[in-house]
């Protein structure tokens, strides 16, 4: 699986190096930025591909490398300090979304949230362990300090967190991939997790990208999670859409559009 996706990878670059491509903004993860530059060239993360070029990636707020240093004071600011955080919740496990599960302290990677319970799925758990590596290298720093705190529960994919929030089951981005459905006053809302990285993937929802475990089994997530949720107001939470990254699915005219809003609705 890996050495495919290698292969999509570098296969979109070169394409992009002979065209004259400078360089690659993706809206999906605006904090990245990819960049194609002769070889050698070294801010701030180099991933060689080929002898020919370099793909050069900026990792500054990341979730999983560097991460924002100002979230835990944003948190704490916002009324909720780490130790008054009860429970997190875990999509999967791939290396940008278990970042701030941990965190450095004298040279040890520690409980963020030493007083939470962090849910991981059953399924997405028992998955990397008998394949550790790939899209979840980071576990030893971010998954296993809390397994070893015992602070962990595995549950399935459909558990419910408390009367308002639940998983919902979004296989195909990894192994056990889940989306948490939030419902409260009769509304509801739909962090996605990694079941879409853009907007445009609600009308082609057979669109997937590289890092996919299994891309038709996740083409079948999202035809599944629009044909619930589509044109029935419920607010879509994209977790890697740019800003603004909140809004409704809607049909209009036989097709499906993403309608984004900058309204609290809760």
């Amino acid at each position: 699986r890996a050495q495919k996706i290698r292969t999509l990878i570098k296969r979109d670059f070169e394409l992009a190096y002979a065209a004259g491509v400078d360089a690659i903004l993706t809206p999906a993860t605006p904090s990245a930025a990819f960049g194609i530059g002769e070889k050698g060239s070294a801010d701030p993360v180099e991933m060689y591909l080929n002898d020919v070029f370099t793909v050069t990636v900026n990792m500054a707020g990341l979730p999983g490398f560097t991460g924002d240093p100002a979230f835990l004071k944003r948190l704490t600011a916002a009324g909720f300090p780490p130790e008054s955080i009860d429970i997190v919740c875990c999509t999967h496990l791939h290396f940008d979304h278990v970042g701030w599960n941990t965190k450095l302290e004298d040279g040890k990677w520690v409980p963020t949230f030493p007083n939470a319970r962090y849910l991981f799925g059953r399924a997405e758990y028992d998955a990397w362990m008998a394949e550790p590596g790939g899209y979840a290298w980071n576990l030893p720093d971010t998954v296993a300090p809390v397994v070893e705190a015992g602070l962990v529960d595995l549950v399935d994919a459909d558990h419910r967190v408390t009367s308002e929030v639940r998983f919902i089951p979004t296989p195909g981005h990894s192994p056990g991939h889940m989306s948490v459905l939030i419902e409260s006053k009769s509304a509801r809302a739909l962090i996605t997790g990694d079941a879409t990285h853009h907007p445009v993937q609600w009308a082609e929802t057979d669109w997937g990208m590289s890092g996919d475990w299994d891309g038709v089994q996740a083409a079948d997530s999202r035809r599944e999670m629009r044909a619930e949720h589509g044109d029935m107001g419920t607010l879509i939470l994209g977790t890697h859409y740019a800003a603004p990254s909140a809004g409704h699915i809607v049909s209009v005219g036989g097709e499906w559009q993403f309608h984004v809003t900058t309204e609290t609705e809760f």
